[in-house]
């Protein structure tokens, strides 16, 4: 709990079956555009990745303004 708000986050629940999979499949389809270019993506770990950092800032917001 930060001073000026309460954030919850939605859990998946990993130890039911096949769920890792499922989770896997709905991030590639979600970061289908940006996968292999700028976003590497395994479970749970994210990367967004570039040289330049103009780029990388760019890419880095165009990563969290996908919903």
């Amino acid at each position: 709990m930060t001073n000026m708000v309460l954030h919850c986050y939605k859990v998946m629940p990993f130890e039911f079956k096949n769920v890792r999979a499922t989770y896997q499949r709905l991030i590639n389809k979600i970061f289908e555009p940006l996968l292999k270019k700028v976003v590497e993506v395994y479970v749970d770990n994210m990367i967004v990745k570039r040289k330049q950092d103009a780029e990388h800032d760019r890419d880095l917001w165009g990563t969290f303004e996908i919903h």
